[in-house]
């Protein structure tokens, strides 16, 4: 189970057709440092204002106090998320909001009045209501396979860029948990309304556009809301004021969810069989294919991950020289003035100036006058 590495009293579960999800975390391995670039282990984290959230051989730096781990999927399999509030939460004397978002593209949430959670208690979401009156029903959470096709899209479109975005969320559950308070309860079921039906638009992606989406990352499922035939429940509706601003809530948890071979490809879940240590003469047909796959993979991976270090480095020494130019010019203007501005001249002094500037343990000499 996640639990909120700064609030006691909450716990959240991802349930897998009915089971607990097995959670994994991402092996952080030894730290090394190459200039701007951050190598752990096997994973590179590119810091930046233009790079998103993500985590694998090739990753972009996450500054996030959720609380992470990785589940696996299956195509066709439904969920549900749970939450688990103790009686030593320290806000059970506040009405409390609980977000699900799945995939950027799903959301929804469940408000839970402090008279119901006085000594603890347990919400599960799993799915999306929609409609009104007598013809509500609820759109259960499965997981689907993931559509990519090998278009392609020009990537400094507008359009592009948006599906990029969109695509960035994909393969992730998110929980938040806010205080609100509530003043409303509807009970009468003439009057609910769940807004409309969910839509998620299950078109094949670029597989371009996803890989740009998630550099070095293995993603191959998504989430689809399935409406069953029929849904008896009985449902009321509450309203609220929220205590919390949306971009501070109280606890957030992330849970990514990946296939098995996802999670052997991410070096999240170790494969059950180390080819590299069988002798090459005793691997079966299958297992020589498996090898080779495996091998191009990561040999393909740590190109990508040299050229990202390659061209980091490249520009870091571009800025390096700009600024040392700009300081030089500086210096310069600087004398220059100073020169112009003196009515005695020394006729001892010599004819040129030089300013001694040194710089990461190199000395250098700047003419500062001309013959």
């Amino acid at each position: 189970m996640a639990i909120y590495p700064k609030l006691r009293g909450l716990e959240v579960k991802i349930k897998v057709d009915g089971k607990v999800a097995k959670e994994y975390e991402e092996p952080m391995i030894e730290e090394q440092d190459l200039g701007d670039i951050s190598l752990v282990g096997r994973r590179a984290l590119f810091g930046g204002p233009d790079v998103q959230q993500n985590d694998h051989m090739i990753v972009p730096e996450v500054k996030t106090t959720a609380a992470e781990k990785y589940i696996e999927s299956k195509p066709g399999v439904d969920f549900a998320v749970q939450m688990c509030l103790r009686s030593d939460f320290p806000y059970l004397k506040n009405d409390l909001k609980f977000a699900i978002d799945v995939d950027g593209l799903i959301s929804e949430s469940e408000i839970s009045i402090r008279a119901h959670h006085a000594k603890g208690r347990y919400i599960v979401i799993d799915g999306i209501k929609s409609g009104s009156g007598d013809n509500i029903v609820k759109n259960k959470f499965v997981f689907s396979n993931l559509e990519l096709d090998r278009t392609e899209p020009n990537l400094l479109s507008s359009h592009a860029k948006a599906l990029v975005e969109e695509c960035k969320r994909l393969g992730q559950i998110t929980i938040k948990v806010y205080r609100v308070e509530v003043y409303k309860q509807n009970l009468n079921a003439a009057s609910l309304t769940f807004g409309d039906a969910a839509e998620v638009n299950a078109d094949s992606i670029p597989e371009k556009i996803l890989k740009k989406a998630h550099p070095g990352k293995s993603l191959s499922q998504r989430t689809d809301p399935v409406t069953p035939p029929a849904i008896f429940e009985e449902w009321f509706q509450v309203h609220s004021r929220p205590i919390d601003s949306d971009d501070e809530p109280i606890a957030y948890f992330v849970f990514k969810y990946r296939s098995m071979e996802d999670l052997h490809k991410e070096l999240i879940v170790p494969r059950p069989d180390d080819l590299e240590s069988i002798p090459v003469k005793q691997l079966t047909r299958q297992q020589m294919v498996r090898l080779i796959e495996r091998q191009k993979e990561d040999s393909e991976k740590q190109e990508a991950m040299n050229r990202r270090i390659a061209h980091n480095t490249e520009e870091k020494h571009k800025r390096q020289l700009a600024e040392r130019a700009s300081f030089h010019a500086a210096i310069k203007r600087e004398l220059s003035e100073d020169a112009d501005d003196s009515d005695v001249v020394d006729s001892n002094e010599s004819s040129k100036r030089r300013c001694f500037i040194k710089i990461e343990k190199e000395t250098e000499v700047v003419d500062l006058t001309e013959e």
